[in-house]
């Protein structure tokens, strides 16, 4: 699996979401991504959240 890194949407306004492939190996789409923690309004939010799960993961 990748890091968890933050990705933008825009739906009207630009919302964040914090995602990792799951098989690096293979095509990026919608079934080979995960997500986490829902929804952020700010880059700065979905960024610290990435920042967590990627120092938990390490471990």
């Amino acid at each position: 699996m990748s890091e968890w890194k933050v990705t933008t949407n825009y739906i009207g306004r630009d919302v964040y979401q914090v995602q990792r492939i799951k098989d690096t190996n293979k095509t990026i789409h919608s079934g080979n991504v995960e997500y986490s923690g829902g929804i952020f309004n700010t880059y700065q939010e979905a960024q610290e959240y990435a920042d967590k799960l990627n120092k938990e993961q390490k471990r």
